[in-house]
């Protein structure tokens, strides 16, 4: 059997391979519930080591071993694990012997919803050699063990289990060899509040539309930029107006009040526009959507454009100047020319739309990242830059209002 200083080399070894393959490894933790407590019957088999013998003087014979393993989970990789058993073996009618341990360890097995699982145990316990002659040997242990943990649902599942008991000597431990060895198997009682919450994520998941959830638990992919979501990645809207909350910026909107992309009454948002264009001689819209990396205007913004337009039209004989900026993700002369097709874009379509315009009343011009509005540190100030300034060239025509 192997000495003490052999066991804590192997142990080690064994740890830090199970660490770096719990990291490298690419989990699927989506709603995974690991349990907190768990308690395992076990029954196994006691090779006993070559020095143990019958009060006989005959070699001892390995025998059936009952006991039992129970734990709680501490954080998302270590357990605190109880474990105990005896076996008893005889080499006549009369002649019955037997071996019990008992042992606190710590048990390395990083949270997972894989089936099978491998783990490790490390600690320090009691073992007792009864004989049919003689005094009891009692001893200090060091037990180590490995093994798998078999998932079968959220409650129940097998341990597999190959332990070494080392039976440490009064002094000098470090030349320790009697070496017992249990393997075995135990179904697995698992229960009490889960842990999902404390698995780490692997570096290798993703959030693809950036809402917060990763892909492998997100229920609703393509989550548009700046909605709130919920733990499933699913956009809330907590008034119904079909606008997610955090672009919402009117919340509690009366159920069935037909609402703008902002996702205030069409009525009030227009007079906040013309409030706007009255003190400032401009309107300044941040979310006016297009295609990534295009100049298309997307479905969604024709509500803000319809309701810019009405506002503008009130006046006869503005003079307007569309204004297109852009982050500052990407090259300067792109960010220009790409800044300039959008604001064309805008331009072609309130032409279409209110043929009250002509088009010698509207031009359209890129000014890309070079006048931002705040720092382009965040997504959300990169948000705000990319916008469309609607300008009024002749703002003595302004002054006169309806």
């Amino acid at each position: 059997m192997m000495r003490a200083g052999t066991w804590f080399t192997c142990i080690a070894l064994a740890a830090s391979l199970l660490v770096r393959a719990a990291g490298a490894a690419d989990f699927d933790e989506k709603r995974f519930d690991e349990k907190r407590f768990y308690l395992t019957p076990f029954v196994g088999w006691t090779l006993f080591d070559s020095e143990r013998r019958f009060a006989s003087g005959q070699d001892l014979l390995d025998d059936v071993y009952f006991g039992g393993r129970a734990g709680v989970r501490m954080t998302d990789a270590l357990w605190f694990d109880l474990a105990g058993g005896y076996t008893e073996t005889k080499d006549c009618a009369s002649c019955i012997e037997n071996w019990t341990h008992y042992s606190a360890n710590l048990m390395l097995s990083p949270a997972s919803s894989r089936t099978v699982n491998p783990f490790i145990t490390l600690g320090g316990g009691w073992s007792t050699f009864r004989h049919a002659i003689g005094e009891s040997e009692d001893a200090k242990t060091f037990e180590a063990a490995a093994g798998l943990r078999v998932r079968l649902n959220d409650a129940l599942g097998i341990r597999l289990e190959a332990r070494n008991v080392l039976t440490l000597l009064e002094s000098n431990w470090s030349k320790s060899h009697i070496d017992d060895v249990v393997v075995g198997a135990g179904l697995t009682f698992a229960f009490g509040g889960g842990t999902a919450g404390m698995v780490s994520e692997p570096l290798s998941h993703s959030d693809s539309d950036g809402d917060g959830v990763w892909d492998t638990r997100d229920d609703c992919p393509n989550t548009p930029s700046g909605c709130k979501v919920d733990a499933r990645g699913c956009v809330i809207d907590s008034d119904g107006d079909g606008v997610c909350d955090g672009r919402d910026r009117c919340a509690n909107t009366p159920v069935g009040t037909k609402v703008d992309a902002n996702g205030c009454p069409v009525v009030e948002r227009e007079k906040q526009l013309e409030m706007e264009l009255l003190d400032t001689g401009r309107i300044r819209i941040s979310n006016i959507n297009f295609d990534y990396d295009q100049s298309t205007i997307r479905p969604d913004a024709h509500a803000v454009l319809d309701t810019v337009g009405r506002v503008l039209t009130k006046w006869q004989g503005l003079e307007i100047a569309i204004e297109g900026h852009t982050d500052s993700r990407g090259s300067d002369a792109y960010n220009h020319e790409l800044s300039h097709r959008r604001a064309e874009s805008v331009r072609a379509y309130l032409l279409a739309h209110f043929p009250q315009f002509s088009p010698t009343q509207i031009t359209a011009k890129g000014f890309g990242e070079t006048q931002p509005l705040v720092p382009n540190i965040s997504a959300a100030t990169m948000q705000v830059n990319r916008r469309v300034e609607f300008v009024v060239i002749n703002k003595e025509t302004l002054r006169r209002q309806p």
